[in-house]
């Protein structure tokens, strides 16, 4: 005969075991090989294809975690929020960023940390967050996927400048222009002979300037000394012009002196010559009139009428 089952005890039996297994995975998700770690989010705007759950966690290219869930984000779907673990012991400040590289040529992407700063306050979780969120950078893929359109644009502009640079008209100058430096190239082969000679003349033309320029601190001393020689005879001609002027001032007082004491004299005596020509004339007249004055003298002038 059959025993009984007790529906009681398989219930109980498959409740306790339900519940260990949740703990056990509970305690595996947040403990990793006895280890416990610290939840971080990354948000990233690029394709994460190659990264996965238990991807890589690195600082500086060392394994301090692993990648615990992928998903977008539910309030902007254009971003992917990592969530991270990582040792308790990695020091993850505000300076702190992540970028997604590449592992080698195989594809695996991992999640690498850097910091910026040796000694920035450790990063806290914002208002509103559950975990605290490390800012990150474009990977090295991303930054060329933006810089290429960029870089085909301007290789496109370089493109067609470089073809309206040499268009029909710019490419005929082009060719004149290597003509007329080939027709210079052989004018000076042939005129080598003088191009050397004139390379001659130059030479001593340098060299005698540099021998003029040897002279020229000796000429510098001559005409200083010229022109100390120059400032004396100035000096000595200032007071050349002073003496000068003591000797005008004495030469006006004996003019002045002159003019006060001897004209008059001399004038007076200028009159009386005057009068005593004027009387040697009268005298000659009368003389010539009457030359027997001379013997008899002057006779009396005459009377006139009613005298």
């Amino acid at each position: 005969m059959e025993g009984k089952v007790n529906y009681t005890v398989v219930g109980i039996f498959v409740v306790a075991l339900t519940v260990v297994l949740f703990v056990t995975v509970f305690w595996l998700s947040t403990n990793s090989h006895g280890k416990l770690y610290r939840a971080y989010v990354v948000y990233v705007q690029e394709d994460v294809t190659g990264l996965s759950i238990e991807s890589a966690v690195r600082f500086n290219g060392v394994k301090v975690g692993f990648v615990e869930s992928i998903r977008l984000d539910r309030k902007n779907p254009r971003l992917v929020k990592i969530l991270l673990r990582i040792a308790p012991d990695v020091p993850i400040t505000t300076t702190t960023f992540a970028t997604l590289n590449a592992q080698g040529i195989t594809g695996v992407i991992y999640v690498n940390l850097k910091t910026t700063t040796q000694n920035a306050p450790p990063i806290k979780a914002k208002p509103g967050e559950p975990y605290p969120v490390i800012p990150s950078h474009p990977s090295l893929l991303m930054q060329l996927n933006n810089a290429l359109p960029q870089v085909a644009a301007q290789v496109q502009q370089l493109s067609a400048s470089v073809a309206q640079l040499l268009n029909q008209q710019n490419r005929e100058n082009i060719q004149s222009s290597l003509k007329n430096i080939a027709i210079f190239s052989r004018t000076l082969a042939d005129n080598s002979d003088n191009f050397t000679r004139s390379m001659q003349s130059m030479s001593h033309a340098l060299d005698n300037i540099a021998e003029a320029s040897k002279q020229f601190p000796k000429t510098v001393t001559n005409f200083n000394n010229t022109l100390h020689s120059v400032d004396t005879l100035s000096a000595q001609m200032q007071n050349t012009s002073k003496n000068m002027d003591a000797t005008l001032v004495s030469s006006r007082r004996a003019i002045t002196n002159f003019s006060n004491q001897v004209m008059p004299s001399a004038e007076q005596a200028l009159n009386n010559l005057a009068a005593a020509s004027a009387n040697i004339n009268q005298m000659t007249i009368e003389l010539q009139h009457d030359p027997s004055m001379l013997v008899r003298g002057k006779q009396p002038s005459q009377k006139g009428p009613g005298e």
